[in-house]
């Protein structure tokens, strides 16, 4: 029994020793043998740089940290766990492989795909196309996808489970800038390449913010289907029609627009070769729909296709759009050529606006930059009527002359900046339902905002004549600025009446919401007899000039065009003259200064001879003055002066005549084509009381 007991003991002792001198081997010869062996596969696979470190080898689990696949880094694993039984080691297949801070370099330049020295792999995979693992789990995994020359970091974690020894189910996560997608679905591995028929891919986020673009999408709701063939050295991809791709809304800068997709389905084919990588792809779109709220404009039944190849002379695709609706009025289609290559997304459309003129527009998109311009050649306008038949707001006008357009949309420190310029030479504006003609019309105005509209200070437009009735003002200038669709503001105008007078008004702010006008007019060397002619339909004539100012207000709303104020005209120093050429008007003129002229005999003389000196009558002083009264303004009209006929002419120390409600005659002077007939005029604002 003794004997038994001392020979298990040396039994024992002696297993102990082998296990010892086993696990010696299996520590300091079976795991460098290994790692020798695995480098030794990643050399025949295309890749003699790789590198790693085996931490741990047991029969049922091996951590790899350290792993690196090329001098570059291109892909990099900080641990690589595998877990396993035997039975399983012995059909070369590992139960789970989890991978732990894995991450992959790519670079897209000029178009094409640049994976490193990933692109030398010479075999895809377990032999017989088997996917060697039950299940594969991500995490903290990393793609940094430099895209010329910006890095964007992609993070990625999730699960890829065995269903089949060739079938599997991926469910992973990619987390960018925030925003997470979920990519879902039953794939195959068959010879090396990776298969799907219905690759999900959803993402679901308030807010998506493009790098350095001004583009954010509101309330995105993605689910994209596609259909993949991936093998190491090409891919087929499709985009499916179950495919869903919705926004509440796009904000382009300061823009809101709000955009319905309808119809999309794609494809790429992608050559990752080294030598030949290469993209082809197209994307067809239809039933698509924009609007602008702010800007009241909508554009639906937009549709295209747009292919794509990495080759610096890729094919230009088509695209067009239904009716284009701004406001009341309904524009022409859309239509034109677009192109995606390597250096971005361009779009090239002549749109034919008018009847006799188009609109040259392109278009250039690419990362951190936009540039757009338009542009409607400087040409005379062959139709007058071809601009009010286009545009309601203008149906009354008729348009003629030089008429140009140039636009342009860039992108500058993150924003989108507008800037249109319409350009007019030369011409001619007739508002036919106001009888209100411009002619000579020149200058340009720009635009800097288009939503609301606004204009940079001191835009200037110059006119030789603007008519108006019987009203005719020359050498007009104009400077102002637009501060929305609502409100204008003018910093000055000038005009010239008659041969001489200057008329001036200076700060007028007019808001369409409290549409009232008020402004002083400063009025400079006026020719009083172009002044009386105006007024008095040629009936007196006068010589000499009139300055002074009237307080203007004009209000759109009201029974007339303008109402004045309090103010004043008198003539510069010095002798004047004027003629009354109707002596019936002269008499009844000094019937309303003094009753007695018409009723006293003695007066009758005087009449007379007064008569007969304002027939031809010379003047020292000439005064006009406005009055306010209970209902209008009063002009009180003052001179004094001498016959200049016959020996001893008739001398008037003071001639007052005061015409009540006079604003509402001089709208009816300025503003209206027929003629006054000025004997009732007379007798019907000619009613004051003279001194």
């Amino acid at each position: 029994m003794a004997r038994l007991r001392r020979f298990l003991r040396w039994v024992f002792l002696l297993t102990l020793v082998l296990l010892t001198i086993v696990l010696a081997i299996y520590a300091f010869a079976l795991r460098p043998a290994v790692e020798r062996y695995a480098l030794s596969m990643l050399t025949d696979m295309g890749l003699p740089d790789a590198r790693l470190r085996i931490d741990t080898l047991d029969l049922d689990h091996a951590v790899v940290s350290a792993i690196s696949l090329s001098k570059s880094d291109t892909l990099t694993i900080d641990t690589l766990e595998a877990m396993y039984s035997p039975d399983e080691l012995k059909r070369g297949v590992v139960h789970t492989l989890r991978l732990t801070g894995a991450t992959l370099r790519a670079a897209i330049k000029d178009g094409q795909l640049d994976l490193g020295p990933l692109t030398h792999i010479t075999t895809g995979g377990a032999a017989g196309g088997e996917w060697p693992f039950a299940r594969v789990e991500l995490k903290s995994c990393m793609i940094v996808l430099t895209i010329d020359g910006a890095p964007q970091r992609f993070y990625l974690d999730g699960v890829i489970d065995r269903t089949t020894a060739a079938d599997f189910k991926v469910d992973l996560h990619l987390r960018w800038r925030g925003y997470e997608t979920r990519l879902a679905g039953d794939c195959s591995l068959k010879d090396g390449r990776f298969i799907s028929d219905d690759l999900a891919c959803t993402t679901a986020a308030a807010l998506v913010q493009w790098p350095d673009s001004p583009v954010a999408a509101k309330q995105v709701d993605i689910a994209l289907h596609f259909a993949a063939d991936v093998g190491m050295d090409k891919a087929h991809v499709e985009l499916l029609p179950t495919s869903r791709l919705a926004a509440a809304s796009l904000q382009v800068g300061e823009d809101t627009w709000t955009v319905t997709l309808g119809n999309l389905s794609a494809h790429a084919d992608v050559n990752f070769a080294a030598d030949k990588s290469a993209i082809d792809a197209s994307l067809a779109f239809g039933n698509l729909a924009v609007a602008n709220e702010a800007a009241d404009l909508s554009i639906a039944d937009i549709h295209g296709q747009i292919p794509y190849t990495s080759s610096a002379d890729g094919p230009a695709g088509s695209f067009a759009t239904g009716d284009i609706h701004l406001g009341s009025d309904t524009l022409p289609p859309l239509a034109g050529s677009i192109r995606l290559g390597a250096g971005g997304l361009s779009l090239d459309a002549d749109w034919p606006l008018l009847s006799a003129a188009s609109v040259t527009i392109h278009a250039a998109v690419a990362p951190g930059e936009v540039n757009v311009t338009a542009s409607l050649p400087q040409g005379h306008i062959v139709d007058p009527t071809a601009i009010g038949q286009r545009f309601a707001a203008l149906r009354d006008l008729e348009i003629d002359g030089g008429v140009g357009v140039d636009a342009a949309m860039n992108l500058v420190d993150g924003a989108l900046v507008p800037r249109v310029t319409l350009k007019l030479d030369g011409v001619t504006v007739r508002d036919r339902k106001v009888d209100v003609t411009i002619e000579g019309l020149n200058g340009a105005i720009t635009l800097d905002h288009l939503t609301p509209p606004r204009t940079p200070p001191s835009q200037t437009l110059n006119f030789t004549t603007l008519r108006s009735g019987k009203l005719a003002l020359t050498d007009g200038s104009l400077a102002f600025r637009i501060d929305s669709d609502r409100r204008y503001f003018v910093e000055r105008v000038g005009v010239t009446l008659g041969s001489t007078g200057r008329l001036a008004a200076h700060a007028i702010t007019y808001d369409l919401d409290q549409p009232l006008v008020k402004t002083d007019l400063y009025i400079e060397s006026l020719n009083l007899g172009d002044w009386l002619s105006v007024l008095t339909n040629e009936t007196i004539r006068a010589s000499g000039t009139l300055y002074g100012r009237l307080p203007l207000t004009f209000r759109p709303e009201a029974h007339w065009k303008l109402t004045l104020g309090e103010g004043f005209l008198y003539n510069r120093p010095g002798p004047g003259q004027m003629a009354l050429t109707d002596a019936k008007l002269a008499a009844d003129l000094l019937a309303q200064a003094d009753p007695r002229f018409a009723t006293d005999p003695t007066y009758k003389t005087v009449r007379d001879r007064a008569v007969d000196a304002l027939s031809d009558f010379e003047y020292s002083m000439f005064r006009f003055d406005l009055i306010k009264e209970d209902e209008g303004m009063m002009l009180r009209a003052e001179t004094r002066g001498k016959g200049r006929k016959g020996k001893d002419p008739q001398e008037i120390s003071s001639l007052v005549i005061n015409i009540h409600h006079f604003d509402t005659l001089l709208n009816q002077a300025l503003f209206t084509t027929s003629r006054l007939n000025i004997d009732d005029a007379l007798k019907d604002f000619f009613e004051g009381k003279g001194k």
